[in-house]
């Protein structure tokens, strides 16, 4: 009888938690089905190892609240392998302020971690003036050829039409600082005799970061690019960024 009810409390076991956890739950499913089939004893260890895990607090979202302003509301979460002085445990936090709060900014980002022996604290912090519902801030990570990684902001505004602008965040000499995309990309868009006008996107693969460009002739209304968009391709390479080519985009991938 206890073994049968084992039985459907093992079948009952759904896949929840990490992939080290479900690897587990997997291995105990399949021992209690032997034990059931078999007829033989089921250990009691066994037995118990089958009920669901207690519910821990999250005391790593806990701890990181204590370190954002009140009220904060987290919305994205991601680590980074800063290197220049930096611990490799640093973790870059994107919150939300909800509107009542919200008096000088609605949104941030902050970059926890430590600097040599120090204690966890903001090694970054940067405050946004967000538009509810039009902007989103996300965060990504691109990787230099050295193995350094720098975090890719990228701000994403829903309006009139749509922008994404984009910065890193990078360690040099055990501190961080930040390197925005604008100067390259006006410099690419001069050179072509266009101007930004938005509708843009980026992905990022490797150490480059591939920005897709709607072109435009002088006078074009925005909503309307009347030119072939470019790929530019900035490479990250573990001090900075750097252009590394412009292509145009072949009418099958517009």
């Amino acid at each position: 009888m206890q073994q049968n009810a084992a039985l459907v409390k093992a079948s009952a076991i759904g896949y929840c938690g990490t992939p080290r956890f479900r690897k587990r739950q997997m291995s105990r499913f399949f021992a209690v089905i032997v034990f059931a089939v078999t007829g033989a004893h089921l250990p009691s260890s066994l037995l118990a190892q089958t009920q669901d895990p207690p519910l821990l607090p999250d005391v790593q979202e806990h701890e990181i609240l204590q370190l954002l302003p009140e009220h904060a509301v987290i919305t994205g979460r991601l680590n980074v392998g800063f290197e220049n002085g930096i611990r490799p445990d640093a973790e870059a936090v994107a919150f939300t302020l909800p509107p009542v709060y919200a008096e000088t900014y609605s949104a941030g980002l902050r970059v926890l971690g430590r600097s040599g022996d120090s204690e966890r604290r903001v090694l970054y912090m940067e405050n946004f003036e967000f538009e509810p519902h039009e902007d989103e801030l996300t965060l990504e990570k691109v990787t230099a050829q050295s193995g350094a990684e720098a975090l890719v902001v990228i701000n994403h505004h829903s309006g009139a039409g749509t922008v994404t602008d984009w910065k890193i965040v990078m360690a040099q000499g055990g501190k961080l600082r930040s390197m925005d995309v604008r100067p390259i990309r006006d410099r690419v868009l001069k050179q072509r005799y266009s101007t930004f006008g938005g509708y843009n996107g980026i992905k990022i693969q490797g150490d480059i970061i591939a920005e897709t460009i709607p072109m435009y002739s002088e006078h074009t209304a925005r909503c309307c690019p009347d030119r072939a968009p470019i790929e530019m391709r900035v490479r990250f390479t573990g001090n900075g960024l750097k252009l590394d080519s412009v292509i145009k985009v072949p009418p099958h991938n517009r």
